[in-house]
């Protein structure tokens, strides 16, 4: 690649030297990278291993979205009533991430990582705490002071991960899921309405040089948590990639190499399933699992709340747990006598998108990305596009999909009359 900049700027992060061009050994301290952002503010990073790269990507969105960022911490630690306040859905979130995001969850979501993307988080956490200490005195108004900027840790940036990967499944029922009590009424389930993008990747067939053109036009918010940014990041012999990723993911998800382009649409297929379980005649705490009954689990949580004078109290919730998922209790799908409702959100089990993308951004063509989808099925909700330096393009949804047959549902499937004829599969 060649990049024209106007102005350079180098960031010398843990240990890095302060000379113009970046040093080809290998570092001696812990967390190494060189970060020099164009005029334009794009940072190129410059790492010589993953934790590096973690880094300096982590130094560079908390330089553009530090308070955006942080708040997303608050929100996945369950900390929001707390620092926020308790209006709005405040509760019901700090509720949903302390009941669903509990320590088994994150022990075991760290525990499945590969190495590099092991390095790669403990580099994001480096870089992101070293970026409050530099800047501390020279924060954004927005957050400056605040005693909800504060560091983070491994733990932090899995919950993260996992709130970002359900958003289209258990996130789309947080309220339904933190307030389900038996024969309690509660609110309508809210329609199923997938966003999109558009995307297309031309073949040597199309093009005039012989070589793949892709074209991508991502449909996501300019602004908050959802938006884009780019960087460019480098560890020589390993990775050479440029593009963007969510501000709350330590990734380059859509992007680019020498020989490689890639994009991603929303797909159209459900990441979740819901359950219609039969309930106990004789206790509407136990439900049918085949010829045995299972307990409901219930899980207390305990939140802090600040009010509108000042005053802090801690409030104490219960979420219900089956081995399916979480009850999700609506007036559509009601917690009666007979029936409980329940959600499995298979991205909730989604452990391998870090690595997912650690070997997209290794691929040498669209063969390459093909066998990288399949290898981890690690992508969360969306479709692949992609284009090679050869000619070649690819299209495929190899993502993350719950695993339901024709057979299933023409076995299983149940359609309650609420939500009849909505895109939801009950079993």
């Amino acid at each position: 690649m060649r990049f024209f900049c106007a102005t350079l700027i180098l960031l010398a992060l843990g240990g890095c030297t302060t000379n113009q061009e970046p040093v080809e050994q290998a570092p001696s301290a812990p967390y190494t990278a060189d970060i020099r952002w164009t005029s334009h503010g794009i940072p190129h990073i410059r790492a010589f291993d993953w934790r590096g790269a973690g880094y300096g990507l982590a130094y560079a969105v908390a330089t553009d979205a530090i308070c955006v960022l942080a708040e997303e911490f608050v929100t996945v630690r369950g900390e929001r009533a707390l620092y926020f306040g308790d209006e709005g859905r405040n509760t019901d979130s700090d509720v949903f991430h302390r009941a669903l995001l509990d320590k088994a969850k994150i022990d075991a979501f760290l525990e499945a990582r590969s190495d590099k993307a092991t390095q790669l988080v403990r580099g994001y956490v480096a870089g992101y705490n070293r970026f409050l200490l530099d800047q501390q005195s020279n924060l954004p108004a927005k957050c400056e002071g605040l005693s909800w900027l504060k560091q983070i840790d491994e733990r932090d940036v899995a919950r993260l991960s996992i709130g970002v990967g359900i958003r289209y499944g258990l996130g789309r029922v947080i309220s339904a899921i933190a307030n389900s009590a038996p024969g309690e009424k509660q609110v309508s389930m809210a329609p199923v309405t997938p966003d999109g993008s558009n995307a297309l990747a031309f073949g040597s067939a199309l093009t005039a040089s012989g070589r793949g053109i892709l074209m991508g036009n991502p449909h996501y918010p300019w602004h908050g948590p959802s938006r884009f940014h780019l960087a460019h990041m480098t560890i020589p012999g390993e990775i050479d990639v440029m593009g963007v990723g969510l501000i709350t993911t330590p990734l380059v998800s859509i992007g680019f190499t020498r020989d490689i382009a890639w994009t991603h649409t929303v797909s159209t297929a459900l990441r979740y399933t819901l359950f219609r379980l039969e309930l106990d005649p004789e206790s509407p705490m136990r439900y049918r699992d085949g010829r045995r009954w299972r307990d409901i689990d219930v899980r207390e949580v305990e939140i802090d709340i600040r009010h509108e004078d000042g005053s802090y109290s801690t409030d104490t919730r219960r979420v219900y747990m089956t081995h399916l998922g979480p009850v999700v209790s609506t007036d559509d799908t009601p917690w009666n006598a007979d029936y409980v409702y329940v959600m499995r959100d298979v991205n909730f089990e989604n452990d391998r998108s870090a690595d997912q993308y650690i070997d997209i951004a290794r691929a040498r063509s669209v063969s390459d990305i093909e066998a990288a989808l399949g290898r981890h099925q690690g992508v969360s909700f969306v479709n692949t596009i992609a284009a090679d330096r050869n000619g070649g393009a690819y299209y495929g949804d190899v993502s993350a999909i719950p695993y339901v047959t024709t057979e299933m549902i023409d076995r299983c499937r149940v359609e309650p009359e609420r939500i009849r004829g909505r895109r939801v599969i009950t079993l």
